[in-house]
């Protein structure tokens, strides 16, 4: 199995085990741009792939959700962080770094709860080498930072609104991130009760797993180990499929997917 990943840091506790070859398989693990993972799909170069909600609105007709493989953040995500300075008493405008790598899902996000909650409709500047601090913050008074970097910098601050907070406090559902999709002729039902191993063996070792991945980030090991054993859930609940179906129209009401998305899940039997 070819599997894609536009998530690595929230797919990493699933993979880990795959990676560094706990468990027997015949998986190639590749990580992508967001933007880059359709194309990989559609041309037959992965026929598996962790995805952002969406992401796989944008497909619906080529992909079906494994069921059991979700992330899910029930309250905080500190996915999509509007960073400020002292009292936040209105939001005109919103600077965010340019690039490629813009998380889309995370900046989706903000927009619906700004305007469907808030009643804000901010404009959008794009600005490089965005960092927080209180000289950035004193000529551009709020900044949004998505995910993977909010991870890293969300602990050296006080004031930011945790946008993914704000969706779960005002629709009283968590917050579905990612979703692991095959393509509609995907047969290799092994390669799948591999990752179900793979993702057993990650979310008991996630303290190991923590702990090498601060080798290569600013943050103490405990950071992250609390986002991934305390913020996210891997598998679904009740509630996630209702929250993906109110994402789903927002993406097509914010005229972010072409369809409709609709819910089509991998045949388990």
């Amino acid at each position: 199995m070819n599997l894609v990943s536009s998530l690595p840091f929230l797919s990493l506790p699933v993979l880990y085990a795959i990676e560094n070859n706990l468990v027997e398989h015949h998986i190639n693990i590749k990580y992508l741009h967001e933007n880059d993972i359709l194309s990989s799909l559609t041309e037959g170069s992965a026929d598996a792939a962790f995805i952002s909600p969406l992401t796989f609105a944008r497909n619906t007709s080529g992909l079906q959700i494994v069921r059991d493989f979700t992330v899910n953040s029930p309250n905080y995500g500190r996915n999509a962080l509007l960073f400020f300075s002292g009292n936040l008493t209105s939001i005109d405008t919103i600077y965010f770094e340019s690039g490629k790598d813009n998380n889309e899902f995370d900046l989706f996000l903000a927009e619906v709860v700004l305007k469907e909650y808030f009643e804000i409709i901010p404009q959008w500047e794009k600005i490089e080498n965005v960092i927080p601090d209180s000289k950035a913050l004193a000529s551009h008074k709020v900044i949004f930072i998505p995910s993977p970097i909010s991870f890293d910098m969300y602990p050296d601050y006080e004031n930011y609104i945790d946008l993914s907070e704000e969706w779960s406090l005002q629709t009283e559902l968590p917050l579905v991130h990612g979703l692991l999709c095959v393509t509609n002729s995907f047969k290799d039902r092994e390669s799948l009760a591999k990752l179900r191993l793979s993702r057993e063996l990650g979310l008991r070792n996630l303290m190991k797993i923590a702990k090498r991945y601060a080798e290569n980030h600013p943050q103490n090991w405990d950071v992250y180990f609390d986002l991934w054993n305390e913020k996210y859930q891997y598998y679904p609940v009740p509630e996630t499929w209702d929250s993906l179906e109110q994402l789903f129209s927002y993406m097509f009401y914010y005229a972010r997917a072409e369809y409709y998305p609709e819910l089509k899940f991998y045949p388990e039997d």
